[in-house]
């Protein structure tokens, strides 16, 4: 709870989860969120979960006090659901858009018995020692791929849930740790991650510090220097990371119990931040740009003809042999440059575009059923795009009404034998007053996004605000604004502020990778037209 007040003054949205509707409500509207209505514990309504966060907190916490051999087997899984396989869960939920962003971070709060054990909480401690195994699972996994995983393992801290421990089992219960080596699982998942992420020493630190007692209990007051800790660490790895949808999430769950066996409860806390806007975009190499991007990507690709082609983004690409990739841009390049080369090399499955000509390979593959299609009128194809990247769902316009834009029929792809395999489907079609006042068709067109965008602009800063040159500029700007993650391409990188505001063609907000080409990058015209070579008279005096 006040690690979501913390970051919601911090200015990050919250969304309150929780099994409570009054509860949730209450609370999202305190912190100027969403509420949630959720129990964790019903994991299979997790299962095909996805979130778009940014840095994901767990802090589940459940116990259940009782010897190994009188644990109730149907209790043990309970609290195995709700703080392991929940928290699974919900990371395995978050991964796909962290990946694709490539810097986001997983926290989970464990506890000290992720590191050591007491009597009478099995449950507990296996579920926290599985927690800390599945944080390193997810470091070594998500290291490489900007994504950083830690565990915390505070110390015995007082709690309502380990107050109401030691009210059940009355005056004078201890709470021992089982003597013996201690692991430090946390140093290790450091060692997997950025050096910049300082979560590892976090956690290293709480799990080190010495114990102050209190009374005969062994308990110490330590939740609100912790609560700090994280959020401080929190606050300092938001240096130089994308900036667009910042989220913040808090979820709570509570396990129903059977009133013989006393449950003790804590709230669940899932919680994300993004980086504050305005930070540096800048990565050192067009591979470094996409080697994020997975197969069976789609793309908004910028460009007309051989103008505007991110062209070192599609080789860095073609270097690292992504393939099956689903492409929306107004043509597909020549055989051997621009998006052309993907073609050639077989990595393109889908094409979206509205000019298909001056490339023989696009027309082999296609007639041939190994490449799909859909073609889409230019003025449209435009409109689908910055409509993607403005949350319009979709428009109506007059461009195809009775053609087989509208009707359908149109093929997608051939099945190698002359046939077609796949046709377009009719559209909705309603009837509109025209601005002349007459009654005419419409057909309706649905927006494009794509998982991410390369483009090409001739100067941009550190925070991703882009200059076109001229007709260069054509594309980009609407595929920049579909894709969820925007790699810009730059012949000049100049400081921010360099730029006069009232010159920026697309502004960075949309953009979240920015790698300097230098000027001498290769810019090819497709078809040379010059004007015949005038004939020189001399004149006699």
């Amino acid at each position: 709870m006040r690690r979501a007040r913390e970051l919601a003054a911090r200015g990050a949205q919250v969304t309150v989860a929780d099994v409570d509707p009054d509860g949730a409500k209450r609370l999202a509207e305190e912190l100027g969120g969403q509420a949630w209505v959720v129990d964790l514990a019903d994991t299979r309504a997790l299962d095909d979960l996805r979130l778009d966060v940014d840095v994901l907190v767990n802090d589940a916490g459940a116990q259940r006090v009782s010897p190994v051999d009188a644990l109730a087997p149907d209790d043990f899984r309970q609290l195995h659901r709700l703080m392991l396989e929940a928290p699974f869960l919900l990371i395995r939920a978050a991964l796909p858009h962290m990946y694709s962003r490539g810097w986001r971070r997983v926290v989970n709060l464990s506890s000290v018995h992720g590191l050591v054990a007491s009597p009478f909480k099995s449950a507990y401690v296996s579920a926290k020692h599985g927690l800390e195994g599945l944080s390193k699972t997810v470091a070594l996994e998500g290291g490489p791929r900007g994504v950083t995983s830690v565990c915390v393992n505070p110390g015995y801290v007082r709690t309502p849930l380990v107050e109401k421990q030691l009210s059940d089992q009355g005056p004078g219960a201890r709470h021992t740790g089982v003597r013996g080596a201690r692991a430090h699982p946390a140093r290790g998942v450091r060692r997997q991650t950025p050096r910049r992420a300082g979560g590892g020493r976090l956690a290293r630190r709480l799990a080190d510090r010495p114990r102050r007692r209190d009374g005969d209990r062994g308990v110490v007051d330590d939740r609100r220097r912790m609560e700090r800790a994280v959020t401080r660490s929190l606050a300092r790895s938001e240096r130089g990371r994308e900036t667009r949808g910042p989220m913040s999430t808090t979820t709570r769950s509570r396990s129903s119990a059977r009133a013989d066996r006393p449950m003790v409860e804590e709230r669940t806390d899932m919680t994300t931040t993004s980086p504050a806007p305005g930070r540096d975009k800048v990565v050192a190499s067009p591979a470094e740009a996409v080697a994020d991007i997975p197969d069976g990507a789609s793309l908004a690709v910028g460009g007309f003809g051989l103008c505007g082609n991110p062209i070192a983004l599609i080789e860095a690409l073609l270097a690292r042999g992504t393939r099956n990739l689903s492409v929306v841009s107004n043509n597909c390049g020549v055989d051997d440059w621009g998006l052309g080369v993907l073609l050639a090399a077989g990595r393109i499955r889908k094409m979206t575009s509205s000019y298909v000509g001056e490339n023989k390979e696009f027309e082999r593959q296609f007639l041939s059923g190994e490449l799909e299609l859909e073609l889409t009128p230019q003025g449209t194809l435009a409109e689908k795009l910055r409509a993607g990247g403005s949350g319009i769902a979709g428009f109506f316009t007059r461009t195809g009404v009775g053609t087989q834009v509208a009707e359908g029929g149109l093929p997608q792809k051939f099945d190698g034998d002359g046939g077609v395999a796949q046709a377009s489907r009719s559209k909705e079609v309603r009837t509109f007053t025209a601005a002349d006042g007459s009654a005419a068709e419409y057909v309706l067109e649905e927006a494009i996004t794509t998982d991410f965008a390369l483009v090409h602009a001739a100067r941009g800063d550190r925070y991703g605000n882009l200059v076109f040159h001229r007709s260069a500029r054509n594309f980009s700007p609407l595929a920049a604004m579909a894709g969820r993650v925007c790699i810009a391409q730059v012949e000049e990188l100049v400081e921010p502020g360099e730029i006069d505001p009232d010159q920026v063609h697309l502004p960075g907000i949309y953009v979240h990778r920015v790698v300097e080409v230098g000027t001498d990058i290769e810019k090819r015209i497709e078809r040379r037209t010059v004007r015949p070579a005038a004939t020189s008279t001399s004149k006699e005096a």
